[in-house]
């Protein structure tokens, strides 16, 4: 309900759903945003597997079983071990740094996934502007945003998953990646921490 607030529902044809996890949250942008197409972009396999089948037939929601990044092919990625820990979202394209280890354990495996970038992948679709971006990618939101390269221009708002300490590797936290969206002329409406000091949304 957050974006809806902000861009008006008929200006809004293009979502983009990165790091879908179940295909929940894209349901619900396609019911916020009838008019709307919706991508949900998600590279574990059990989770493509999820969102296909959460997949509603007739719904303008596609399941698009790549991971977001700034370059194309294959690339690591770093899926929760289930046996442990039953957070799948908790997978990234990035090493857990183990600083949130005392609040959270995230043990984790390592396996090939298919990579695309943004604007890559919308050129070869004939997609020409992006509405709306719904990010949670667990650290790696920087390069989803400059895979997208131009067509950043596009989007009229962006709802995203930050971190506010390292809990995987060499990630971005939310002073850099605000920063970097105001430069390209976005302002913060929100805020709001989850687990205080660690992450919340944008």
């Amino acid at each position: 309900q957050c974006l809806r607030g902000v861009v008006p529902v008929e200006s809004v044809r293009v979502i983009l759903d990165l790091g879908s996890r179940d295909l929940k949250e894209s349901l619900e942008l396609s019911r916020l945003y009838p008019e709307a197409r919706v991508f949900a972009f998600e590279c574990h396999p059990l989770s493509i597997a999820r969102c296909r089948q959460n997949a509603v037939e007739g719904n303008k929601v596609e399941v698009v079983p790549l991971a977001v990044h700034n370059t194309n092919g294959p690339v690591d990625f770093f899926p929760i071990d289930l046996r442990h820990n039953g957070n799948i979202g908790a997978s990234s394209l990035l090493q857990a740094s183990g600083k949130y280890d005392a609040i959270e354990w995230y043990p984790q495996g390592r396996i090939k996934v298919q990579a695309t970038r943004l604007d890559t992948w919308c050129r070869e679709r004939g997609i020409h502007r992006v509405d709306l971006l719904w990010m949670d990618l667990q650290g790696a939101e920087l390069s989803a945003l400059n895979g997208l390269g131009q067509l950043l221009q596009t989007v009229q708002a962006i709802h995203t998953e930050v971190e506010h300490q390292e809990i995987y590797s060499g990630q971005v936290l939310f002073p850099v990646l605000n920063a970097y969206l105001n430069e390209a002329g976005f302002a913060l409406l929100e805020n709001r921490e989850e687990v205080p000091g660690w992450y919340g949304d944008a």
